[in-house]
C-alpha cells in the first residue's frame, strides 16, 4: 500500500491544527472558523426521513409511498467546494485531518439542531477488501470528532458488509439498490435501541437504507443517518 509524500499541506495540518481550512484564521477547535461554516452552500427544507430536498416540511413523495427505515436524516450540506474537495482529499489523498475537521463541522452541525441522540454511532462499513486497498474508513474518522463532541461512543462491531460491490459513482439509483441488497449483516452482537448511521455522502440513499434495514432487521427500534453531504 503506497503512502502519500508529506506535502506542505501535511505539514500545515500538522503544526495548525487550528487554522481554518478555508480562510486560515482562527477557530474554536479544528475545521472552520463560525463565518466561514455558516457561508457554507446548505439546503433548504430536506425530507425528514430521507434528506432530499423538498418544497415543503415533511416526507418526499417516495417516503410517503414507501416508509424509510430511517427516523431521521441531517445532512445538511450541498456537493460544493469547500466541503466536497475536503471529502475528496479525505477519500483519494489519504488526508484524515480532513476527516477531522468535516467531523468537527458535522458536529457543530447536530449541537445547533439539538437531535435525539442515539446509542451509538455506527460508520458506514467498507468491505475488507476495500478498506485494505484505502487503508481506512473515511466514515469513521468522520465519526470520531462527532463522537467525541456529542459523547456518543463509536460502535463498528455492529455490521459488516459482506458484498464487494463495484463503485457506486455515475450508476443510477435502482442500479444502486440492485447492487446493495443485502451486502451488509449484523454480526450477532446485542443491539441497542437507537442508533445514528454515519456517512459522508448520500447520494440515492440506499446505502444508508439497507445498512437501516439491516439493523432494523436485528431489532434496532431507531434508526437515524448524519452525514455532510445530500447529493
Amino acid at each position: 500500500m503506497a503512502w502519500p509524500v508529506l506535502t506542505p499541506g501535511h505539514l500545515i495540518d500538522l503544526l495548525l491544527p487550528d487554522l481554518c481550512r478555508v480562510c486560515g484564521g482562527d477557530t474554536r477547535s479544528a475545521g472552520y472558523c463560525d463565518a466561514c461554516a455558516a457561508g457554507l452552500l446548505r439546503h433548504g427544507r430536506q425530507c425528514r426521513a430521507c434528506g432530499v430536498p423538498v418544497v415543503i416540511d415533511g416526507l418526499c413523495g417516495r417516503c410517503q409511498r414507501r416508509p424509510a427505515p430511517i427516523a431521521e436524516t441531517v445532512a445538511p450540506f450541498r456537493y460544493a467546494p469547500p466541503v466536497s474537495e475536503d471529502i475528496h482529499k479525505l477519500k483519494y489523498h489519504r488526508k484524515l485531518a480532513c476527516g477531522r475537521d468535516l467531523g468537527t463541522l458535522l458536529a457543530r452541525e447536530l449541537e445547533a439542531r439539538l437531535p435525539e441522540l442515539p446509542e451509538v454511532l455506527v460508520p458506514v462499513p467498507l468491505h475488507w477488501r476495500r478498506q485494505f486497498q484505502r487503508g481506512f474508513n473515511q466514515s469513521v474518522e468522520i465519526a470520531r470528532p462527532v463522537s467525541r463532541i456529542l459523547g456518543v461512543p463509536i460502535e463498528t462491531g455492529l455490521v459488516k458488509r459482506t458484498a464487494y460491490t463495484p463503485p457506486q459513482v455515475g450508476l443510477g439509483p435502482a442500479t444502486r439498490r440492485r447492487n446493495l441488497r443485502r451486502a451488509f449483516k449484523t454480526t450477532g452482537a446485542t443491539m441497542p435501541a437507537s442508533v445514528a448511521i454515519v456517512d459522508d455522502v448520500i447520494t440515492s440513499g440506499a446505502t444508508v437504507a439497507e445498512v437501516a434495514r439491516c439493523l432494523r432487521r436485528a431489532g434496532v427500534e431507531t434508526v437515524f443517518v448524519w452525514a455532510l453531504v445530500r447529493a
